[in-house]
């Protein structure tokens, strides 16, 4: 699939990525922000890049250090998509979703472990229109 970039002539950045991988990461980047997200909805992305380097370090579609990579790249293409947004001049970089309202189905109640987040049942089987690569 082509990976888009906002800060490209027409958005895309020239190069394509194996759709699997995209999805798998994509999956995690969103899922992370709203794991990890404050009340504001801002996460640091070294947060989520440290987090999918644990969770993937030996994943069969992210191999030889391809993880940081990835993250950063998919990072960048949900951010042109309009899926994620980049916190403008922060240092460290920090991003968050478009709607950065915490869902109720997020706030987590003790004892319970059943719950999904309200956005990963919106998520979870979809992924974005791509255009695919010739």
């Amino acid at each position: 699939m082509q990976v888009f970039d906002a800060t490209r002539p027409g958005g895309l950045d020239g190069w394509t990525t194996d759709l699997a991988q995209y999805e798998l990461v994509r999956a995690h980047v969103l899922d992370t922000l709203d794991d990890l997200a404050g009340p504001d909805g801002w996460v640091l992305l070294r947060d989520v890049v440290a987090t999918a380097q644990e969770r993937y370090a030996t994943h069969p579609l992210l191999p030889k250090g391809r993880v940081r990579n990835c993250c950063t790249d998919t990072e960048v293409d949900l951010e042109a998509r309009g899926e994620i947004e980049r916190a403008p001049g922060s240092s460290p970089q920090r991003i968050r979703r478009r709607s950065h309202e915490v869902p109720l189905a997020r706030q987590r109640h003790q004892g319970t472990s059943h719950e999904v987040p309200l956005a990963r049942q919106r998520h979870q089987g979809t992924s974005p229109e791509v255009p695919t690569a010739r």
